[in-house]
């Protein structure tokens, strides 16, 4: 039997179950109708849940791992040619002098990039980044909460003693874990643990910096949230109503070509001065610009990776190039008009910012008419905002029990794969499902926890 179809039959097995429980257990039917949802709450940033796992082999997660870590490497690899002040690159990319600068600021941890999340797809044995996640990782601080809930549901139960599933590793003490070693890397104190703040913007107030808080409180560390722009430095210590810190979590967006870093002057000088660190940095901030995927998929600067970087990006990096009405080229190298290329290619492309989050200003060409296309192509290229075309990548689909005013339904629902990398390094996973083309907790998808399947049933 095919691994795949192991997947199939545990999927099938699962479904079964569930119908049964449902039925049968009215408090497991209001509890099913309790934390399973359509719509995200974004100003509560609430965290409904599927009721069902994605399932997993051991092979897709080490497909998944070796091309996650290769993209990290090659993002590290293109960080350190924009430092050395490769003008072709950075103009390739898009990204302007004060970027530069910005991603020179002191970065005094071994691992640029300590916490990254990718938006991926994982089909059969093929797997596919979607896009990089290091300015605002998202999802830890609740993430372990929500699977140790579900390990409770009767039907996991069930279905654990007539499988052979593993549920993916706890994040959180993971992260804490990495903290500890940047700031113990970074030297800034000689004290065992750093005083933690947890930064978000004053806008924008996630539950995530909360629960992070409240988990890195438990963990043994002294946190707290913070408004970023609320800081205060008086030359030896970065504090916010009287806490004092030195090390921060950067737990909210920061877009270089929209914010300035003037508005974190307390914080930058600290940074500067070697009192304080950040994670992840504003470098990673800038080295979040989707534009790197342009770099892993271009001819032109196959040389700063090596032979298997380059295999691994051609199977696993999307096609993705700077979005400007005029010649560009193809991944075979092929000259084209991108503004041409686009109208032409409408059910083959999408459009994205090159910085951007929550799925805001995503075009999917396939999801509108020719006529919305031709409309959208030109009102981004009218735009002072930078965008990207990218390769439209394909998104697996599988059924989902679904609660509806206590009524159980299956449908079918698009599902991705998002992989956490912790100091360049694979370690664990979730799943997101929606109905649309865009897969982002703020347009309505929703969380699948990820396990694995140990042997064939």
């Amino acid at each position: 039997m095919k691994k795949q179809d192991s997947v199939k039959n545990v999927n099938k097995l699962y479904n079964q179950i569930f119908s049964k429980d449902f039925f049968e257990d009215e408090e497991f039917a209001a509890y099913a109708e309790k934390i399973t949802g359509e719509e995200t709450i974004a100003e509560t940033w609430t965290i409904p849940l599927t009721l069902k796992p994605r399932f997993l082999t051991k092979k897709q997660i080490k497909i998944a791992k070796e091309g996650a870590e290769a993209i990290i490497r090659g993002l590290v690899d293109i960080e350190k040619e924009l430092k050395r002040g490769n003008r072709e690159l950075q103009k390739f990319m898009g990204l302007s002098d004060e970027e530069i600068e910005i991603l020179k600021l002191p970065c005094l941890y071994k691992h640029p990039f300590p916490f990254i999340r990718f938006d991926s797809t994982l089909i059969n044995n093929s797997w596919k980044a979607i896009e990089i996640n290091l300015n605002f990782p998202g999802f830890g601080g609740g993430l372990d909460d929500v699977q140790i809930d579900f390990s409770k549901l009767k039907t996991i139960k069930k279905l654990a003693k007539l499988t052979s599933i593993e549920e993916s590793k706890k994040l959180d003490p993971k992260l804490c874990s990495i903290l500890l070693d940047c700031y113990r890397e970074s030297g800034i104190s000689s004290k065992p643990n750093p005083q933690v703040l947890v930064l978000k913007r004053p806008d924008f107030d996630f539950q995530d910096s909360r629960n992070l808080a409240k988990h890195l409180t438990k963990a043994g560390y002294k946190a707290e949230v913070a408004d970023a722009q609320n800081l205060k430095y008086d030359g030896k210590n970065l504090s916010c109503r009287g806490f004092k810190a030195n090390l921060f979590l950067k737990w909210f967006d920061f877009h270089p070509h929209r914010d300035s870093i003037k508005n974190y002057p307390a914080l930058i000088s600290a940074i500067k001065d070697k009192k304080a660190i950040m994670v992840n940095s504003f470098g990673a901030a800038v080295m979040a610009a989707k534009t790197s995927f342009a770099v892993m998929t271009s001819q032109r600067f196959k040389h700063l990776f090596s032979k298997k970087e380059q295999d691994i990006f051609k199977k696993s990096v999307p096609w993705t190039r700077f979005f400007k009405d005029e010649i560009g080229d193809t991944i075979s190298g092929t000259k084209v008009n991108l503004k041409e290329y686009a109208l032409k290619n409408k059910d083959k492309v999408v459009l994205k910012p090159v910085n951007g989050t929550c799925g805001k200003g995503v075009y999917v060409g396939i999801a509108h008419s020719r006529t919305e296309w031709q409309k959208i192509v030109h009102k981004v290229l009218i735009q002072k905002r930078n965008f990207i075309i990218q390769e439209r990548v394909q998104i697996l689909e599988e059924i989902f029990p679904v609660v509806k005013e206590g009524k159980l339904y299956f449908e079918k629902r698009k599902v991705d794969f998002l992989p956490y990398i912790l100091s360049g390094k694979f370690h664990t996973s979730f799943s997101r499902c929606a109905r649309g083309y865009i897969l982002n907790a703020y347009r309505g998808a929703i969380i699948a926890l990820n396990y694995t399947l140990n042997k064939q049933i």
